[in-house]
């Protein structure tokens, strides 16, 4: 069986367990930086991805990905 292309549930989960994760801009799945599948830095910052396919959608549209990273952000800090 290949795993190609499966993203492990330690790469990727639900909920934010250490200060070191950060959240996917395109799924918008919660990685841990270390362990992220690529990253890509755009604009000074760098964005983390659980999948290649990921980082290649966001590289089609950054400004798009970008923007949804910011507002999720900007939402949770409003839930807080």
């Amino acid at each position: 069986m290949s795993t190609a292309g499966s993203i492990s549930k330690a790469w990727c989960s639900t909920k934010r367990s250490d200060r070191d994760a950060s959240t996917n801009p395109v799924c918008g799945m919660t990685i841990e930086s270390e362990q992220a599948a690529a990253r890509e830095v755009w604009k000074g910052q760098t964005y983390y991805f659980c999948s290649r396919s990921c980082q290649e959608k966001f590289r089609a549209a950054p400004d798009r990905y970008a923007k949804k990273a910011e507002d999720r952000a900007t939402r949770n800090s409003q839930t807080r």
